[in-house]
């Protein structure tokens, strides 16, 4: 199935909540960004998916039981399964404040749950059930989903990365653009929080992907899904098969709303 025009927005989990607070949503932000969905969306003729991160929801909890990890047998089982229904459940609670948020502004969005239409192996998605998310498209409902503890084949469960859905959905629906919401400028040669010399990169393509990988720096924060270097990694793989991506600075009032409405060059340029 292609959806013409699909974009598909992914607001990081560094970007709506306070990732060294744990269940701290940032509130403010979301409030911002829903409006700005809104204002884009009146006037928006293609479809669109609003995925989001778990920011300071899920990771503490999946890293805590190693969720990532998948199951552990023996008499460590009870606790694993404990720590994937908490983390599922955590990712859950954070989706509900994003859609009722998008709700309050008037946009159409629906709660759509990964674990319950996507099967992984070894965390690769395998398999997946898109019918009930066309059938949301194609009557101009706006899907959200997030990051996800869900099952592996293989491991029992694992998580899957925003990033990871994102990649799968723009193939299965023939998404044109994906935009991706952070706290940070783009993307940079290494982590902008830590050195101040970091360079901001306006283009990822293939003559500086290698140079980019070597040398940015691993996430901090207790992300269990990698952190940019992650999201550099899938977004660069979403473009080999002809879908670009744009990274930017959700923080910054406006620049969601002006990159809906198809102003480029706001932040980093992820292209084959």
């Amino acid at each position: 199935m292609v959806l013409a025009g699909l974009i598909l927005v992914k607001l990081g989990g560094s970007v709506i909540t306070f990732k060294d607070r744990p269940f701290k949503a940032n509130y403010e932000v979301i409030d911002r960004l829903s409006m700005e969905l809104s204002e884009a969306y009146a006037s928006f003729n293609g479809a669109l998916i609003v995925a989001h991160g778990g920011g300071s929801f899920p990771h503490p909890i999946a890293a805590k039981y190693g969720v990532h990890e998948g199951l552990k047998e023996g008499v460590n089982h009870r606790g694993s399964v404990l720590g994937y229904a908490l983390t599922q459940d955590a990712a859950s609670s954070l989706n509900r404040v994003i859609v009722s948020s998008l709700l309050r502004h008037g946009v159409p969005a629906v709660s759509v749950q990964p674990s319950a239409f996507l099967i992984a192996r070894r965390r690769v998605i395998v398999s997946s059930f898109l019918e009930p998310v066309k059938a949301l498209l194609k009557h101009r409902l706006i899907p959200v989903p997030f990051g996800d503890a869900v099952m592996d084949e293989e491991l029992g469960f694992t998580i899957i990365s925003t990033e990871r859905i994102i990649r799968h959905l723009a193939v299965k629906l023939g998404a044109s653009k994906v935009i991706v919401c952070t706290d940070v400028d783009g993307v940079y040669d290494k982590d902008p929080k830590r050195y101040a010399d970091a360079k901001l990169i306006r283009k990822v393509c293939s003559s500086n992907l290698p140079n980019i990988l070597e040398s940015m720096t691993p996430s901090t924060s207790p992300d269990v899904t990698g952190g940019m270097l992650h999201k550099v990694v899938e977004l660069y793989e979403l473009a080999k098969l002809g879908v670009e991506s744009e990274v930017i600075n959700a923080l910054k009032p406006g620049l969601l709303k002006q990159a809906l409405m198809g102003i480029r060059g706001l932040g980093t340029t992820i292209t084959a």
